[in-house]
């Protein structure tokens, strides 16, 4: 993760974010770790990209950094792209976001079939079911965890 805390002036998330990034590239001298391998180069991700993977946290200049104080960092979405930083504000970025694609191959609003598997060659329409049971009414789902999934 990279932290910036924004002192001077007033700017735009996108050229904070566009910074860290900067920052971030002149910055990778030795290689980086990535699920668990060495790499001599790790792919460096937009500003929107790291929007719309949630990888980007805010806290408002007035706010306590301590999370025990009640106050915790809010996720940044694509809608925040054109927000104004305060002096103060606080930014956590992280550049190489864990992403978990097999969560892609499923319907997690589809029911369980024992008879379904994943194949690579479905088409998006035909994905897997995963849930078991719910009860809307209570309130709960129950899902057949895929592998690769957290």
């Amino acid at each position: 993760a990279h932290v910036v805390v924004q002192e001077h002036r007033e700017r735009s998330l996108l050229e904070a974010l566009q910074e860290t990034i900067d920052s971030c590239q002149k910055n990778q001298t030795a290689p980086m770790m990535v699920r668990g391998q060495k790499q001599d180069h790790v792919y460096i991700h937009t500003p929107q990209e790291l929007l719309s993977l949630g990888a980007v946290w805010y806290l408002p200049p007035d706010s306590p950094r301590d999370p025990s104080l009640g106050v915790k960092p809010v996720r940044l979405a694509m809608e925040d792209i054109d927000r104004l930083l305060k002096p103060g504000s606080y930014l956590r970025v992280h550049h190489t976001p864990r992403r978990f694609p097999a969560v892609d191959r499923y319907d997690w609003g589809k029911r369980f079939d024992n008879a379904e598997f994943f194949d690579p060659g479905m088409n998006i329409l035909e994905r897997p079911g995963v849930v078991v049971a719910e009860d809307e009414l209570l309130g709960y789902r129950i899902v057949m965890k895929p592998e690769g999934v957290p």
